[in-house]
């Protein structure tokens, strides 16, 4: 509906003000139903979203919510390899010991 208003105007000074009185309209709604909560959530969400596919890790931007998850998570966020090398062991038993059923629960 509010894109068929915009481009049922003819004067480009009144598509740049229904656009803005649009904008300003979707804002105040947005900040009455979404807590702040929810907005960092989404950052984070977004943010992952646009790194999903690359290699590097913004530990800058991540940081601490990778060390919530563990501080080997930060350490080794850019650096698959090294963890590989590291923990592959540990690794292969733990697989060993979820086959087998001889994980403590």
């Amino acid at each position: 509906m509010a894109a068929e208003v915009i481009q049922g105007a003819t004067n480009p000074t009144d598509k740049v003000a229904l656009t803005k009185a649009l904008g300003t309209v979707h804002s105040q709604l947005e900040s009455l139903t979404v807590s702040d909560e929810q907005k960092e959530i989404a950052g984070i969400l977004d943010t992952a979203k646009r790194m999903k596919n690359a290699h590097f890790v913004n530990t800058a931007v991540l940081g601490n919510a990778l060390k919530e998850v563990s501080s080997n998570t930060f350490k080794y966020a850019n650096d698959r390899g090294t963890h590989l090398a590291l923990f592959n062991e540990e690794y292969g038993e733990y697989l060993q010991a979820r086959k087998y059923g001889n994980l403590i629960r």
